[in-house]
């Protein structure tokens, strides 16, 4: 580095593979990973969930669980961040059995879901429509000690709105209110255009109004 008496390690890779990530330069962030390997770098649980966050947004599923194995092999366990951009990527792919496959063994190396992990997963059954199963998680999440976060409400509001499940959806609203959260732009979105397409628009106008008090 300039002088070439300092040499990269482990934090100086991270910091460039994840801005290469973050700007859509993914092969040059691959290639970055394996020039540290060939320099006998050893990448850090850092390292990995970097390369498997953005392989698991860009669909390469197999490329990324690639990336766990070799992970592995070297003695670092994949922590909840790994994980959780794993379970994401296959909910998006609409693997449901993996995803929760993948739960089970996350569990099982003693690693605990938390609010990101419970949320990917209400926010999938709300898209697929399975509310009861959505619901069931957030449930099974608060019992477990979990506070959901303003995410995971969203996802629920969403998902009963797209029912026409008005009554069911403006509860979760009074929710975030009862529990301490802050509504923001996106759950009131949510509940203006669930109003809209059930064809209440005074309660529409109600919430937009309520908005900017």
């Amino acid at each position: 580095m300039f002088g070439k008496s300092v040499k990269p390690d482990v934090v100086t890779y991270n910091s460039l593979i994840h801005g290469l990530c973050r700007f859509g330069r993914q092969e040059e962030a691959m290639s970055l990973f394996k020039k540290m390997l060939s320099q006998n770098i050893k990448p850090d649980v850092t390292t990995c969930s970097i390369l498997v966050d953005f392989l698991s947004k860009e669909g390469r599923m197999k490329d990324a669980f690639q990336i766990v194995e070799m992970m592995s092999q070297a003695g670092q366990k994949p922590n909840v961040v790994t994980y959780n951009s794993l379970i994401h990527g296959l909910c998006v792919l609409g693997q449901w059995n993996e995803a929760t496959k993948l739960c089970g063994e996350m569990v099982s190396w003693g690693i605990s879901p938390d609010v990101q992990t419970y949320s990917i997963l209400i926010d999938y059954k709300c898209k697929e429509g399975n509310m009861d199963e959505a619901r069931h998680i957030f449930e099974m999440m608060t019992e477990k000690g979990e506070e959901p976060n303003i995410i995971t409400y969203n996802s629920l509001m969403d998902g009963y709105c797209l029912q026409g499940r008005m009554e069911e959806a403006i509860q979760i609203f009074y929710s975030i209110i009862a529990t301490g959260h802050e509504p923001n732009i996106y759950s009131y979105s949510i509940l203006i255009n669930g109003y809209c397409k059930a064809r209440k628009m005074d309660e529409a106008i109600w919430i937009f109004n309520e908005m900017q008090v």
